[in-house]
């Protein structure tokens, strides 16, 4: 969901018939709070203060998706798996600006919180000591480009 800025923003520019996205967008009420083209500001806490910290790869494949050989990948060791620290301290409330992205590209992270114990089901997602669940956001498109986000949909129908 978007604010009614964002949303007014988006209705705006498929209004004047704009063949691209904004140069960003802002939610101050969701975890990725901006998104630009080349850069993202998320946000979150932490039950205890700790530091400021996430771990980020690019790509959609979430981290239990067997590979080859049938096995779980293990993605948050490999050489495209990057660490971005924030600013030095420790606190209860993150915010973090992570820069350098690849315009239209979709990253995978995880936030670090060192009080974190992931249930059974967290863990499928992604979690360990440590280390919260993964998730994922999309970069806007390049200039010129418009991104289309295509989400399936299923209906049921229960009738009396």
């Amino acid at each position: 969901m978007f604010t009614r800025t964002a949303f007014v923003a988006l209705m705006g520019c498929i209004a004047l018939g704009a063949s691209a996205d904004p140069p960003r967008l802002d939610d101050p009420t969701r975890p990725v709070r901006t998104l630009g083209r080349d850069f993202a500001v998320l946000q979150w806490h932490t039950a205890r203060p700790c530091p400021t910290r996430i771990q980020l790869r690019e790509g959609s494949v979430p981290m239990r998706t067997p590979g080859p050989d049938s096995k779980p990948r293990t993605v948050w060791t490999r050489a495209n798996t990057r660490d971005v620290a924030g600013p030095a301290g420790v606190r209860t409330f993150h915010v973090l600006r992570i820069g350098g992205l690849k315009p239209g590209t979709r990253y995978t992270y995880r936030i670090h919180d060192p009080s974190a114990d992931p249930t059974g089901q967290e863990r499928r997602w992604g979690a360990e000591p440590g280390w919260r669940r993964e998730y994922s956001f999309s970069t806007l498109a390049p200039a010129g480009r418009m991104t289309i986000i295509r989400v399936p949909v299923k209906v049921l129908l229960m009738p009396n």
